[in-house]
């Protein structure tokens, strides 16, 4: 019995020892990816969406930059992939490159804005109206109950509903080029308002 128990333990921390060195050695075998992401000016862009996609596999690991705008993928298989970085109000970049076999590369990612001021005299190049901004969708409803009191009285009982269904009606983005919120939807018109009201005819 006491055998039988030593040959289970023996077993047991020897498929331990074989699993961790097989994932050290595998490990040694993978590569890295290191880098950051700035715009035009060198100025690091935080909160970047990259997309890893490796070719052939179709795989995608998917990062985002620091507040400094640096990025890290460990555990890559070698091979060849496809960045694609993203960011609200700039164009998004895409780029292959290689993984090589216990390699960590050092990438910089620089990404050009969709939208600059122009030098200081001169106009800028975008076209009118090439900006869409979110559908609008409204219904008002209103009940309205005439009582005669008199023969040149009535007592006029209304209710009233704005925006019947509630639903949200953003305002037009930020379109002031420099702004922190270039872009963005930061408003939005009222919700659902109901009011009654009471008038005297005469």
């Amino acid at each position: 019995m006491r055998t039988k128990i030593t040959f289970r333990i023996a077993s047991g921390l020897l498929l331990a020892v074989m699993s961790f060195a097989l994932k050290a050695i595998a490990k040694n075998y993978r590569g890295a990816v290191h880098g950051r992401v700035t715009d035009a000016r060198g100025d690091s862009i935080p909160g970047a969406q990259l997309k890893l996609i490796e070719v052939g596999m179709n795989e995608t690991r998917t990062v985002k930059t620091d507040g400094r705008g640096d990025f890290t993928i460990t555990m890559l298989r070698p091979g060849a992939y496809r960045l694609e970085v993203d960011k609200e109000g700039f164009y998004k970049s895409s780029e292959t490159l290689v993984v090589r076999v216990n390699q960590e590369a050092r990438l910089g990612v620089t990404l050009t804005a969709a939208f600059a001021i122009p030098p200081f005299g001169s106009f800028g190049n975008s076209g009118r109206n090439i900006l869409d901004g979110p559908s609008y969708k409204n219904v008002n409803f209103s009940i309205v109950k005439n009582t005669a009191i008199r023969e040149a009285a009535t007592i006029q009982f209304r209710t009233e509903f704005f925006n019947l269904f509630n639903h949200p009606n953003f305002g037009l983005p930020d379109n002031f080029v420099g702004s922190p919120s270039f872009g963005r939807l930061v408003s939005a018109d009222s919700p659902r308002r109901i009011q009654f009201g009471l008038k005297l005819l005469f």
